[in-house]
């Protein structure tokens, strides 16, 4: 079973009709953004003791780059620390596309210190002029600055080893009022670049990252991105019953603490986007329908099963995720006739199988599901009861719908292992077939279950595809850290784009942890600081290679 991404999205008269309605509501499509300014505060070790020699150039309200620096410097290159030089000039923002927050730099210069900075609060003020509001946010920025020692976790770019710039995931999203209408300002991430300068938009193919990695001796620049959402995710699905973009739609209010399938946010929309492939949402700011992750492929004895992964949020008196299923056999709107229903929750952030009956004895080639989740205390609510239909507004969570299609597998695999070796993990897969195959992903995570990071920047391209015949292929991926447990996914791609993910394997690089310190003149050992778990997304994957060879049987 495979999830189609068929980038189409017409637009029908009952979508036009309801944007009429959203508009009366006073909700802004477009604001225009002054200036914005970035102050240091608040620099800090893991143990919250104030880093050696720190130094705050902060400015505000003006054009003008801040600074935080601290230690002792090596060389004429000065302190080591960050700086933040936010946009400038009125330009408009368009709720859910992703905008220019400023310039970030890492001056990373080889210092003395006895206490690191590894954390340092950057408050974002945002400045608008229509409407006039001025609003400020406090996100944290991390700094994994390694000891100049081999091995180095990330490499030796310029000699000393290279750090790790983080947004750690812990920060939440934080949310401002315009006309009584709740905004969420997101960062994005990071998107390096060797001149400095930024583009108001992310260039074509370049997707935001919560870290990058930065080398010693250098500046190292980065463009930061952010967007404001829009209150409201609603579903893509075909508009069969007014269940996507009729008078009462479904759709789910957007907050910084509701539960959401898989392990993106709901975007936020001013209208239900319905087309043919349900993929009409996937084209609003960023792909956020990520919440199904497999389904049964045998459904002949009238039952099956789909596997969801579920953020369980942080709302306040809520102790579970409640999450509701519809499965659309007939293909005229969920829950109508005799279609499948489900309903199952999670009191903790991870997968939840969901179970139906009453599948039809004949299956067809593709067919529609509807998921909605939303937070509660207590007992979930039953299905069709109190809003928890295919129609309607819930006041948190998020809604995903999901074109599954009954096709064979684009590539049978033989094995997919993982060996470790002193230049990193090994990966290797093998193939039975590759009939409909174009290539492959690799993904990487703390857990089984992800949250995954892609390993290859572009596909690894499939040796046969189209054929029945096997090959096998081997990638390095060099920038696992000794010590750590990793889990590797490998990921199909079919020649429709569809793709398939296999079930992860995991894999502990020999070898211990290195210690993220600096020592001062004179001490008589270095301090030694945690290392960083949990992040959910990695970036300076770029270096790793693959091999590939045909297997011949």
């Amino acid at each position: 079973m495979k999830l189609y991404r068929n980038r189409k999205n017409p637009l029908r008269a009952g979508v036009i009709a309801f944007l009429i309605v959203i508009l009366a509501t006073g909700v802004a499509l477009a604001l225009t953004l002054s200036n914005v300014d970035g102050v240091w505060s608040n620099a800090r070790t893991y143990a919250g003791v104030t880093p050696s020699s720190i130094e705050y150039i902060n400015t505000l309200s003006t054009t003008d780059e801040n600074q935080v620096r601290y230690g002792t410097p090596v060389t004429s290159g000065g302190k080591s620390g960050f700086g933040f030089d936010g946009n400038d000039g009125d330009f408009t923002i368009v709720p859910g596309e992703v905008f220019l927050l400023g310039k970030f730099t890492h001056y990373n210069n080889p210092i003395y210190a006895t206490n690191i900075m590894n954390l340092v609060d950057l408050d974002v003020t945002l400045n608008l002029t229509d409407p006039a509001i001025e609003e400020t946010f406090t996100f944290t920025v991390e700094l994994d600055e390694t000891p100049n020692s081999t091995p180095c976790a990330y490499g030796a770019t310029n000699g000393p080893c290279d750090d790790r710039v983080i947004l750690p995931a812990s920060i939440p999203d934080q949310t401002f009022t315009i006309d009584g209408v709740p905004y969420t300002l997101q960062i994005t991430g990071f998107i390096p670049g060797d001149s400095g300068a930024c583009p108001a938009t992310p260039p074509v193919g370049s997707t935001p990252q919560t870290d990058y990695i930065t080398a010693e001796r250098t500046n190292n620049y980065a463009c930061m991105y952010a967007q404001l959402v829009l209150p409201v995710d609603f579903g893509d699905a075909p508009d069969a019953a007014g269940q996507t973009a009729g008078a009462d739609p479904g759709r789910h209010n957007i907050t910084a603490t509701g539960p959401y399938l898989g392990t993106i946010r709901g975007d936020g929309e001013i209208i239900g986007q319905p087309n043919a492939s349900a993929t009409g949402d996937d084209t609003s700011a960023f792909d956020d329908e990520d919440g199904f992750i497999a389904a049964d492929t045998n459904w002949d004895d009238g039952s099956g099963w789909i596997t969801v992964q579920v953020n369980r949020g942080t709302a306040a008196g809520a102790d579970r995720a409640c999450v509701y299923a519809w499965i659309d056999w007939a293909g005229d709107g969920f829950g109508v006739g005799s279609d499948s229903t489900s309903q199952g929750y999670v009191t903790a952030t991870g997968n939840l199988q969901l179970n139906f009956a009453d599948a039809p004895t004949s299956i067809p080639n593709s067919l529609l599901v509807r998921l909605r989740v939303r937070s509660n205390n207590g007992a979930c609510p039953a299905l069709g009861t109190a809003g928890n239909a295919p129609t309607g507004l819930w006041a948190d969570g998020e809604i995903e719908d999901h074109l599954l299609t009954f096709n064979p597998l684009a590539a049978e695999l033989a094995s997919f292992t993982g060996a470790t070796s002193p230049e990193g993990v090994t990966l290797a897969w093998e193939t039975v077939s590759e009939t409909d195959v174009a290539g492959f992903n690799l993904l990487r995570g703390d857990t089984s279950s992800g949250p995954w990071a892609q390993l290859n920047l572009d596909l690894i391209p499939a040796i046969a595809p189209g054929s029945a015949q096997g090959s096998a292929y081997t990638w390095l991926d060099p920038t696992a850290a000794p010590g750590t447990t990793y889990f590797y996914a490998l990921e199909d791609v079919g020649l429709d784009g569809a793709t398939t993910r296999h079930d992860p394997i995991s894999v502990t690089p020999a070898g211990e942890p290195n210690a993220v310190s600096l020592s001062a003149f004179g001490a008589a050992s270095p301090a030694v600081w945690p290392v960083l778990a949990g992040v959910a997304a990695m970036a300076g994957l770029a270096a790793a290679g693959f091999a590939r060879r045909r297997r011949d049987d």
